[in-house]
C-alpha cells in the first residue's frame, strides 16, 4: 500500500493538494452523503494524512463548501468554452443553449451532492451568508456572459438579476428530473426548452 503523503510548502504542491482532496471528497459525498462522510474517508480515498488535510481546510464542513463551489466553477468554465467558440454576430441564441445544456455534465453524483448541501445550508444558518456569497459569485460570472450570448443575437436583457435566479432554478429543477431518467430525449428537450423561454422572458428585442 503506497504510504499517505504529507502536505508541501511549494505553494503550486499545496494548490495541487488542495484540488486533489476536494476532487476526492466530491466522489466520498457523493457515495456516502455528507452526514455519513469523515475526514479519514477523504483522506483515504486523496492519499493523504489529516496533516495535509487540516492544512487546508479548517473542518469537514468547509471542505464540503469548497466542493459545491468547485463544481459552480467548473460549470462557468463549460459554459464559457462553449460561448468563446459558437458566439458570433446574430448567433441563434436558442442553438447555443442546446449546446450548452448538453455540454454541461447533468449526473446523478452532482445531485446527491447538491441536495445535501441545501439539506446543511437549511440546518445551519450561519452558513447563509456563505451560501449567498457563493451565489453572487456564480451570478456575477454567469449574468456578464449571458447577456453578451442575448446582445449577439439581437435581444437585451431586460431585469439582469431575475434572469440569473431564474436561470439557476430552471437549471436545478430540470436537472433533478433528468438524473431520475437520464434516458429520455423529451425531458432533455424540454430543459432546453425552459432554457431559452426563460431567456425570451427576461430579454426583448434590441430595436
Amino acid at each position: 500500500m503506497t504510504a499517505a503523503l504529507q502536505q508541501t510548502d511549494d505553494p503550486k504542491g499545496r494548490a495541487k493538494t488542495r484540488r486533489r482532496l476536494i476532487r476526492a471528497a466530491y466522489m466520498v459525498f457523493a457515495q456516502h452523503g455528507y452526514g455519513s462522510t469523515t475526514v479519514k474517508m477523504v483522506c483515504e480515498a486523496a492519499g493523504f494524512t489529516r496533516g495535509a488535510f487540516y492544512s487546508n481546510f479548517t473542518s469537514l464542513e468547509e471542505l464540503f463548501i469548497e466542493v459545491w463551489r468547485f463544481h459552480v466553477q467548473w460549470i462557468m468554465d463549460i459554459m464559457a468554452k462553449v460561448v468563446d467558440t459558437y458566439t458570433v454576430q446574430g448567433a441563434d441564441y436558442g442553438k447555443l443553449i442546446e449546446m450548452a445544456v448538453r455540454a454541461i455534465p447533468v449526473n446523478e453524483r452532482w445531485q446527491r451532492v447538491n441536495a445535501d448541501f441545501v439539506a446543511l445550508c437549511t440546518r445551519t444558518p450561519e452558513l447563509n451568508q456563505t451560501v449567498r456569497d457563493a451565489q453572487q459569485m456564480l451570478l456575477a460570472n454567469m449574468i456578464p456572459t449571458v447577456m453578451h450570448v442575448l446582445e449577439a443575437a439581437g435581444r437585451r436583457v431586460t431585469a439582469p438579476e431575475a434572469l440569473g435566479y431564474a436561470l439557476l432554478a430552471v437549471h436545478e429543477g430540470t436537472a433533478s428530473y433528468c438524473v431520475i431518467d437520464p434516458t429520455s430525449e423529451t425531458l432533455k428537450q424540454n430543459r432546453i426548452d425552459l432554457l431559452t423561454a426563460t431567456l425570451n422572458m427576461y430579454s426583448e428585442p434590441i430595436a
